[in-house]
């Protein structure tokens, strides 16, 4: 879970959306974009980069992914949707529909159940809201667990210690599954991006929207530093990012 973890925080600050590992298959799972959202793509390497394998041609722009090794699953977000597919793209096809925006999903591996973020478009951001949604990993009894206040807009989550770790446009927070409980981890005023927990060292990683920076503190919001300093992501930002400069992208992928 730490290679994960670390990966996707950094796959975020260099401009993909996010990435995700099947430790099992030892694959990493991403979402990408270029050209303002004209280029979509869900693809798949080894975890060393080599590989590369473009899965799916997503309709919409895809943000949060997830694996689920034991049921063969990947799902992603796209405009309000949660789609799913096998891990090889095959069969892709929308799981929850009739949201607004969605943004990060996340599968709960000790729930068996899925969790991701729609963003509730009022009029402006100061009016704007997140909900927090829950459902079986078949789609099946989709609930809303809780909204945030208005003008509180989550951008990414993770599911650790039978919490919810998120980041939003107040900093990096963490909840309970009913809404109780909220508090910060790390309060900044910013737009932050992806978030993802290593639950085994008991640390939270978290990345600032455009900052190319990654992230770390304690659980409990103490011991906060910055662990990955680069140039600014808006120099390698709009085209095509691979894993690794000389990875290859391989076969057919399908079409959401």
């Amino acid at each position: 879970m730490q290679l994960l973890n670390l990966r996707r925080s950094v796959a975020i600050a260099l401009g993909m959306a996010v990435i995700a590992q099947s430790a099992a298959a030892g694959k990493m799972y991403w979402t990408e974009l270029g050209g303002g959202g004209a280029y979509a793509r869900i693809k798949r390497a080894n975890t060393d980069g080599t590989d590369v394998e473009v899965l799916v041609i997503p309709a919409g722009i895809p943000k949060g992914i997830t694996v689920h090794a034991p049921t063969g699953k990947m799902y992603w977000t796209s405009g309000g949707d949660v789609w799913w597919a096998n891990l090889d793209g095959s069969d892709a096809a929308p799981l929850v529909t009739d949201g607004i925006v969605s943004f990060d999903v996340r599968v709960s591996v000790e729930e068996e159940r899925i969790y991701w973020l729609e963003y509730i478009q009022v009029g402006d951001v100061t009016h704007d809201y997140t909900r927090f949604w829950r459902g079986n990993l078949d789609g099946t009894d989709a609930e809303i667990l809780f909204a945030l206040d208005t003008g509180h807009i989550a951008r990414a989550l993770d599911i650790a210690y039978g919490q919810i770790y998120f980041t939003s446009n107040h900093g990096v927070q963490r909840v309970n599954p009913d809404g109780t409980g909220l508090e910060y981890i790390d309060a900044i005023d910013a737009v932050m991006d992806g978030i993802a927990v290593d639950s085994a060292n008991g640390k939270v990683y978290w990345s600032i929207e455009n900052q190319g920076e990654i992230y770390r503190a304690n659980v409990d919001g103490t011991g906060a530093e910055t662990i990955i300093i680069r140039r600014s992501a808006a120099s390698v930002s709009g085209g095509e990012t691979s894993p690794t400069a000389t990875g290859q992208e391989a076969s057919t992928p399908s079409t959401a």
